[in-house]
C-alpha cells in the first residue's frame, strides 16, 4: 500500500485500544503494552540548579502504554524493530504509517516507544489547543517571542525554567530503552516471546538518543543495536530547535547556553552534574554528542568500530538537524551518510507531508517508498 493509503487506514487508531488493520496483502495488529519506568536515582544537581522533583509526580510519565504493530502471523524468535520519534511529539499519528510499512514489509513486530514526557507519557492537556492557549494568555508577558505557539509552549516553558530537564528526560528515556531491551531478551513481554535481537530506526532526537547509546555501549564494551538514522545524526551543538512545532527561541537559547557553556563550568566545579558528565560512561557519551570536539577520539573510534551497525539518511532541506553537520560528525569514520532531497515542499518536522493533490501525493508516496526500502535493505542484511 502507498504511504497515503496507510495513513488513511490508521487514522482512527487511538491510544490504548488494540485493533486489527487489513491492508491489501496482510492483516496487522496494533497492541498496547503496559510499561513502568523506574525513578532516577542519579544526582544531577549543579552548583545552583536542581532537577525538578515535581516531575516525579507526573504519573503519565512513569506508567504508560506503548504500541506494537505486527503482522498477525509473524513468527517468534526473529528480530524486533524499535522506532524512535522526534522532539516535542504528542501523537503517534505520523508514525502509524512508518511502523505499518516496516511491519508488513519486514514481517517483524515494530515497537513504537515514547521518549520521556512525550506522546502519551505527558498530561493530556499539554496537547489540548484550547487549554494550552488559555495558559499562554494567562502567563505570557510582552517579552514572549513570536516563535511561541500552543504546540511548543509547554516544552518551552519547562526547558526555559530548568534546562536540566533536557538531560534528565533523555537519561530516563535511555534507561527505559535499555530496560525494554532487557525485558524483550528475557521473555518478559508476552507479545514478544522468543525474541532476542532488537534493531532501531531512529528519527530526529530519537537518533541523538540512539547515538548516545552507541557511544555508551562502546565505552562499556557492550554490543550495539543496529541503527538506521533518519533526519538525524548531528551533534547538539549544530542543531537548531527553534520551531513552532518544537520549542521557542527562549527555550532553545536556554538549553544551548546551558549545555554548551554551563556544563563545562560544572565539570571544573566538580558538581554532581559535572562529575556525572566526566566520570559516568553515559554522561561521557552525552557530553561527546553535545559537542564532538570535547571527545572527538570517542566519536571517531566508536562510530568507526560500529560502521556496519549504523547507516544515516539526512535531508537536504532540514533546518533543525542540518545535513552538513551530520556529515561532519561522521567524517573520519566509515559510516555511510546519504543526503536525500525531494521535489515537494517538506521540512524536518514533516518529511512526508500528507496532501490532497494527486500529483504531490504521488511524489510523496514515491519518496517515502524509496527511503523505507533503503531502511528495509539495511535491516534485512
Amino acid at each position: 500500500m502507498t504511504y497515503h493509503e496507510l495513513n488513511e487506514l490508521f487514522a482512527k487508531t487511538t491510544t490504548g485500544t488494540n485493533r486489527l488493520v487489513s491492508t491489501n496483502t496482510s492483516t496487522l495488529m496494533v497492541q498496547w503494552i503496559d510499561y513502568k519506568s523506574q525513578q532516577q536515582t542519579i544526582d544531577l544537581k549543579t552548583t545552583h540548579l536542581h532537577p525538578e522533583n515535581n516531575d516525579n509526580l507526573v504519573s503519565e510519565n512513569y506508567q504508560f502504554k506503548y504500541p506494537i504493530i505486527s503482522p498477525v502471523n509473524y513468527h517468534s524468535g526473529s528480530k524486533a524493530l524499535l522506532l524512535l520519534h522526534g522532539l516535542n511529539e504528542r501523537s503517534w499519528n505520523k508514525y502509524w504509517s512508518w511502523g505499518a510499512w516496516l511491519a508488513e514489509e519486514l514481517q517483524l513486530p515494530v515497537i513504537l516507544f515514547p521518549i520521556s514526557f512525550h506522546m502519551n507519557r505527558s498530561p493530556a492537556f499539554w496537547s489540548n489547543a484550547r487549554t494550552v492557549s488559555d495558559i499562554m494568555n494567562h502567563e505570557q508577558t510582552g517579552t514572549t517571542s513570536s516563535s511561541t505557539t500552543f504546540v511548543n509552549y509547554m516544552i518551552s516553558k519547562r526547558l526555559t525554567s530548568n534546562p536540566l530537564r533536557f538531560l534528565t528526560s533523555g537519561l530516563q528515556s535511555v534507561n527505559d530503552i535499555y530496560q525494554l531491551i532487557n525485558q524483550i531478551q528475557n521473555d518478559k513481554i508476552a507479545q514478544l516471546q522468543g525474541f532476542r535481537q532488537v534493531e532501531v530506526v531512529a528519527y530526529s532526537i530519537g537518533a541523538f538518543l540512539s547515538q548516545i547509546m552507541m557511544l555508551n555501549n562502546f565505552l562499556t564494551s557492550t554490543p550495539p543495536l543496529k541503527t538506521f538514522v533518519l533526519a538525524g545524526g548531528a551533534p547538539f551543538s549544530a542543531m537548531n530547535g527553534i520551531s513552532k512545532y518544537i520549542m521557542n527561541k527562549e527555550a532553545f537559547h536556554s538549553i544551548y547556553n546551558f549545555y554548551m557553556y554551563e556544563t563545562q563550568r560544572q565539570m571544573k566545579a566538580q558538581s554532581p552534574l559535572g562529575n556525572f558528565l566526566k566520570k559516568e560512561t553515559i554522561g561521557q557519551a552525552f557530553d561527546a554528542m553535545t559537542a564532538p570536539t570535547r571527545n572527538s577520539r570517542l566519536i571517531k573510534e566508536a562510530f568507526n568500530a560500529y560502521r556496519k551497525m549504523i547507516k544515516v539518511i539526512t535531508l537536504k532541506q532540514d533546518r533543525v538537524i542540518p545535513s552538513g553537520a551530520t556529515k561532519k560528525l561522521f567524517r573520519g569514520t566509515m559510516v555511510e551518510v546519504v543526503q536525500s532531497d525531494f521535489k515537494f515542499a517538506y521540512c524536518h518536522e514533516n518529511p512526508f507531508p500528507i496532501s490532497k493533490d494527486a500529483s504531490i501525493q504521488s511524489e510523496v508516496d514515491m519518496a517515502f517508498d524509496n527511503i523505507f526500502k533503503t531502511i528495509k535493505k539495511f535491516i534485512t542484511y
